[in-house]
């Protein structure tokens, strides 16, 4: 059927005179502002009851429709078709993912049946790929003034993809296929860039920065550079040629590396959270006791274990508070009674634990993001710096709150500045997927890693192989996280981790 948004009322009544007779060619709407060729093949066409002034065969797929109303807005005659500067035979020259490739014109005004659109040509390339040109001009089709030969092509090598006959040497090492920028040159690249709303697809050149050489897409596509454009968009360069890719002497964009005097890329004061009963660095998971409000590390508290019989088969830890000494919480709803006791006498730690707990749905609460968001803004109130990184997680995720990402920012930004290390990696993570920018993004993890997180060290080192993270810094970020470690391990800390780890391996609560 046509575009059903027209008014379906014949107007003739069936005995008024129609414009078209059978056999004439015609244009018909056949979506939103979208024609197709056709033919009518009957005049007042009988359908369910209902009398349409026409029925018309499409060319491109040959479907029948009718036209409801004898009408311009539905049905009116066929534009002439515009003349194309190519014939079915001609050789030509098609750009293909930015490369120019040498081909045989096989179709003129082809229709593609995925996308719904009639195209001017479609080629036959000397490879044995079919492609077709979305428009008659030079940006995408031009004349060839190399002759194929196909017995020349019998005795060259197996057909491959054009992808990977542009990058066959990518197996190669980077030193035996030299490239002629390095990562961090400032370049322009040449791409098809998708118009505004009103304004036209082009191809233009734009100013980035290279940011990965011999980049491996994840189709197993392999090009020379990836490249950040100033657009904060990523483009994949498809050759080492000035068509695709040059050298650029505009100026850096000046938000793109961090700030010498920005305090937020300074290394900040180490963060003062020492374990009350061995007073050594907490790790990143320690315990919270809701008896006392004190965070105890595993290795105290296991070590302040004992084994209790509960009855004549079972044998369960109890726990002793290593700091108070008051007997460990039973059940679930002795942990939440005393954390809730707590909260009222406004701790603010226990109104971060809390709030954990009912954004995980944890010792029987149902989750809830509204009670966990409210409970963090209590607790950012009573002057607490363990809520900053949980509430800009909070609008980053959009849990509890609507998504903001400038207050998620402005939260993981504080928590960062007070020496917590899993900020700094969500800000980097920001960085990267955000705004695109891995130099902002490394130099967060090299301090993050300096505070302890493993995590981010493995991210600096692949940032020291890409080339984003120098000697110097990569050297900094090891050895602080090596000290650390020591500092923070202990005979009762490695004894609890292996206790854990055989749980979890044996399926013990």
């Amino acid at each position: 059927m046509l575009n059903q948004s027209v008014n379906t009322r014949f107007v003739l009544k069936g005995r008024g005179k129609l414009r078209f007779k059978c056999g004439d060619k015609v244009s018909c709407q056949v979506g939103d502002e979208f024609w197709q060729p056709g033919v009518i093949v009957r005049l007042r066409y009988k359908e369910r009851r209902q009398t349409y002034p026409y029925q018309i065969r499409l060319v491109m797929d040959g479907r029948l429709i009718v036209a409801p109303v004898d009408d311009d807005a539905c049905i009116k005659e066929a534009t002439k078709e515009v003349p194309l500067r190519f014939k079915v035979g001609d050789r030509v020259a098609c750009r293909c993912h930015c490369t120019w490739e040498h081909g045989t014109v096989i179709n003129t005004w082809w229709y593609d049946g995925m996308q719904g659109l009639s195209r001017p040509y479609q080629v036959k390339l000397d490879d044995g790929c079919l492609i077709f040109a979305p428009e008659d001009c030079d940006s995408f089709i031009q004349e060839s003034l190399q002759n194929f030969d196909p017995k020349k092509r019998e005795r060259s090598t197996p057909r491959v993809q054009p992808s990977e006959k542009l990058f066959r040497n990518t197996q190669q090492s980077e030193k035996d296929a030299k490239l002629r920028f390095k990562v961090g040159d400032r370049v322009q690249c040449y791409h098809f860039k998708v118009g505004d709303l009103g304004e036209p697809d082009r191809w233009e050149w734009e100013p980035g920065i290279v940011m990965k050489l011999w980049y491996e897409q994840e189709d197993g596509d392999i090009y020379p550079y990836q490249i950040r454009l100033d657009s904060k968009s990523l483009f994949a360069s498809s050759s080492d040629s000035d068509e695709i890719i040059k050298a650029s002497t505009l100026p850096l964009p000046g938000d793109l590396y961090p700030g010498k005097n920005d305090p937020l890329f300074e290394d900040p004061p180490m963060k003062e959270n020492d374990c009350p009963i061995c007073f050594l660095p907490l790790p990143d998971k320690y315990v919270f006791q809701s008896c006392c409000g004190k965070h105890i590390c595993k290795g105290c508290y296991h070590a302040a274990a004992t084994i209790e019989k509960i009855d004549s088969e079972v044998n369960y830890y109890v726990t002793h508070c290593p700091f108070c000494r008051r007997r460990g919480a039973s059940n679930s709803q002795d942990i939440i009674a005393r954390l809730k006791k707590r909260v009222e006498s406004k701790d603010h730690k226990a109104a971060v634990t809390l709030a954990g707990f009912y954004d995980n749905g944890e010792h029987g609460l149902q989750v809830n993001n509204e009670k966990s968001f409210e409970l963090l803004k209590f607790a950012e109130e009573l002057g607490s710096t363990e809520c900053l990184r949980h509430l800009g997680l909070a609008y980053m995720n959009g849990e509890g709150v609507m998504r903001e990402i400038d207050k998620a920012r402005h939260y993981l930004k504080q928590s960062a500045l007070n020496g917590d290390a899993n900020s700094r990696e969500d800000l980097a993570w920001i960085e990267f997927y955000e705004e695109l920018n891995p130099w902002k993004a490394y130099k967060h993890f090299v301090i993050a890693a300096k505070f302890g997180s493993g995590d981010a060290l493995k991210e600096v080192r692949e940032g020291y192989s890409t080339g984003f993270v120098s000697k110097e810094d990569y050297s900094d970020a090891l050895r602080s996280f090596q000290q650390l470690s020591l500092e923070k391990s202990s005979a009762h800390r490695e004894k609890a981790a292996a206790l854990e780890a055989y749980d979890e391996k044996s399926g013990c609560c």
